[in-house]
């Protein structure tokens, strides 16, 4: 198991705000220094994800992990 952080946006976001926001977070997470602080805490970043791709992660995750609670017999009390 991994961790992992993203970001979302609600439903009807303009496409352009989500380009924008996606291009600027991945200039963000390409530059030296926040790469050098990523590795000093044993993180990656992963910029080079489209939406789209990411939809497709957060989608792959959902369903694996609803499978798990499902196989484990958990409940929410």
């Amino acid at each position: 198991m991994t961790g992992w952080f993203g970001l979302v946006s609600p439903t009807g976001t303009p496409r352009e705000i989500v380009e924008r926001v996606n291009a600027t977070v991945a200039t963000a997470l390409n530059h030296p220094e926040v790469l050098k602080t990523f590795t000093a805490f044993g993180l990656e970043a992963a910029a080079t994800n489209s939406p789209e791709q990411f939809g497709q992660f957060l989608k792959s995750e959902i369903e694996k992990w609803a499978r798990v609670v499902k196989l484990s017999g958990a409940r929410a009390d």
